[in-house]
C-alpha cells in the first residue's frame, strides 16, 4: 500500500528542484555538445533514462520505508521528505513534464497531476494534453481506459470552464459517475465550437455552389419553430437556398439534455413553383418516437407551404447512448457538402407515405453511412444497395477506396461479447474516434484560453 505521505514528498521535491533541474539540464547538454554523436548520444540517452528511473525507483522504496516507519511510530513528519527532496528531485525532474505526469497518471495522483499542470504555459499544456489524450486513447488502447477517465476528470477539475461544453445525459445502469467518457455528450456550447471549427476548415461549404451551409442548433423544438420560420422566409427572400438544423428532442431548453435530429431544408425553384425539400436523419432509424415528434412539429411550422418531407427509417446506426450529438453533426457535414447529389439519392428511393407530403427511404447515402457502428449493418447496407465496389474516396474513377476497405484500414475494432467469449466481432468506432478529436479541440481552446 502507497504511503500516505508519498504524494506529499512527490510534491515538495518538484517544488523544491526548479533551479537545480536547470542546472542538471545544462549539465547534460554540455555534455551531449562536447562528445556526444550518433549511436553513442543514443546510449547515452537510453542510459540516462535507465539510471533516472532505476534512481526513483530506489528513492521511493526508501522514501515508503521511512514514511511508513515514521507514521507508526507517531511521528507528524517523515525524514524521508527532506531526503528525497535533497537526492533524488534534481535528477526527478530531469525527465521533464511529460515524464513526471506519466508517473503522476500511474499513481493517479491527481494533485501531482494538477500542479504539473499549472506550471506549464499556454503550448506546453496544449502539447501535453494532447499527447496524453492520445496515448491513452481508450478506444486503441482498451486498457488504458481507467487512465484516460482520470485524464478526463482531473483536466476538467484543473479547467472548470470545460464544463459548459458538455451536456448530462440520462441515468444508465451500470455506469457511475466517473466514467466520463460516454457519460456526457456535447452540449450544445460545445457542438456550435465544433461547428465554428469545421466552418473555419471548410467542411461546412457545399461543393457545388462553394458557399457555406448555415447549420442552424435548436436547443428545444421551441427554437426549431422560430428558426425553422425565418429560414423559410429568408429562402424565399434570396437570402439561401439550404441549411441544416440539429434538434435537441426536448420541449424546452430547460429539460434534461435528451437525444439529437439532424433536419436538412431546401428550396425547390422551377419555372411553374417552389416547394420546400425537408430531410430528416435520426441515427436511432426506424419510426421512432423523435421522428413523429419532429414531423409533427413541421407539419405545424410548414402548413402554409409548398413542401415534402423526407424521413429516415432505415437501420438504427447508433449503439451507444451518449453520442447521437456526433452523428448529427456528421450528417450536417455530408448534407452540407453533397446536398442536391444527397437529395437526388434520397428522392430515387423514397416511398410516399399515408400522410400527405411525406415520404420514407430506407437508405442512406453511402458517405452517410460511415458513422454506423454495427459492422455488420454496414454490409448488409452495401449488399442490399449494390455499393460493395463503390468507392467512396477516390481521385478517379479507376482508382479509390471503398467504405470496407476504409474501415478496415482505420475504424473497425475487435470486440467480445460475454455471451459469445469466442466469437469475434466488429464494431466501427468512427463516431467515438470523432468524439474524442472534438474533446481534444475544445480542451486546445480552453486551455488555451485559461493560459496567459
Amino acid at each position: 500500500m502507497k504511503s500516505p505521505l508519498v504524494t506529499t514528498n512527490y510534491q515538495v521535491s518538484y517544488q523544491l528542484s526548479l533551479d537545480s533541474h536547470k542546472k542538471l539540464g545544462l549539465f547534460r547538454n554540455n555534455c551531449e555538445n562536447s562528445f556526444l554523436t550518433g549511436k553513442v548520444k543514443e546510449i547515452w540517452d537510453n542510459f540516462f533514462v535507465f539510471l533516472v528511473s532505476f534512481w526513483i525507483y530506489l528513492l521511493n522504496d526508501v522514501n515508503t520505508a521511512f514514511s511508513n516507519a515514521y507514521h507508526q511510530a507517531g511521528s507528524k513528519f517523515s525524514i524521508a521528505t527532506y531526503f528525497w527532496a535533497w537526492a533524488g528531485a534534481d535528477i526527478y525532474l530531469a525527465l521533464g513534464p511529460k515524464e513526471v505526469l506519466a508517473n503522476s497518471l500511474s499513481r493517479q495522483d491527481q494533485d501531482l497531476f494538477k500542479r504539473v499542470f499549472q506550471d506549464l504555459d499556454q503550448n506546453q499544456a496544449i502539447s501535453l494534453a494532447d499527447h496524453l489524450l492520445t496515448e491513452n486513447d481508450p478506444i486503441i488502447h482498451n486498457p488504458d481506459r481507467e487512465k484516460y477517465e482520470f485524464i478526463i476528470k482531473t483536466l476538467r477539475e484543473l479547467y472548470p470552464s470545460f464544463d459548459p461544453y458538455y451536456a448530462k445525459g440520462q441515468e444508465y445502469p451500470g455506469r457511475t459517475a466517473e466514467q466520463g467518457l460516454y457519460r456526457f455528450s456535447l452540449s450544445t456550447k460545445g457542438i456550435r465550437f465544433i461547428l465554428e471549427d469545421l466552418k473555419k476548415k471548410g467542411s461546412l461549404t457545399n461543393k457545388s455552389t462553394s458557399q457555406d451551409v448555415q447549420v442552424f442548433t435548436c436547443d428545444a423544438y421551441e427554437n426549431l419553430v422560430e428558426k425553422l420560420s425565418k429560414s423559410v422566409e429568408d429562402m424565399k427572400s434570396d437570402k439561401f437556398d439550404r441549411c441544416c438544423f440539429l434538434l435537441r428532442q426536448r420541449k424546452i431548453p430547460t429539460d434534461r439534455s435528451s437525444h439529437m435530429t439532424q433536419i436538412s431544408l431546401r428550396l425547390e425553384k422551377n419555372s411553374s413553383k417552389q416547394k420546400f425539400q425537408i430531410v430528416i436523419t435520426d441515427s436511432s432509424g426506424g419510426n421512432n418516437k423523435w421522428i413523429q415528434d419532429t414531423t409533427k412539429k413541421i407539419d405545424e411550422i410548414m402548413k402554409n407551404e409548398e413542401y415534402q418531407v423526407y424521413e429516415y427509417r432505415g437501420v438504427k446506426r447508433i449503439q451507444d447512448h451518449t453520442n447521437c450529438a456526433i452523428f448529427a453533426i456528421r450528417d450536417a457535414v455530408h448534407m452540407a457538402q453533397n446536398f442536391d447529389e444527397n437529395m437526388q439519392w434520397i428522392i430515387e428511393n423514397s416511398k410516399a407515405l399515408p400522410e400527405k407530403n411525406h415520404f420514407q427511404f430506407l437508405y442512406l447515402p453511402l458517405r452517410m453511412m460511415q458513422t454506423t457502428q454495427s459492422f455488420s449493418q454496414i454490409k448488409n447496407y452495401l449488399q442490399k444497395t449494390n455499393q460493395l465496389k463503390t468507392f467512396i474516396f477516390s481521385r478517379s474513377k479507376s482508382e479509390g477506396k471503398t467504405l470496407l476497405q476504409s474501415l478496415k484500414e482505420k475504424w473497425l475494432h475487435p470486440i467480445k461479447t460475454e455471451e459469445q467469449p469466442d466469437v469475434i466481432k466488429f464494431r466501427n468506432n468512427k463516431v467515438a474516434c470523432l468524439y474524442l478529436k472534438y474533446e481534444k479541440l475544445i480542451f486546445r481552446h480552453i486551455i488555451h484560453s485559461s493560459h496567459p
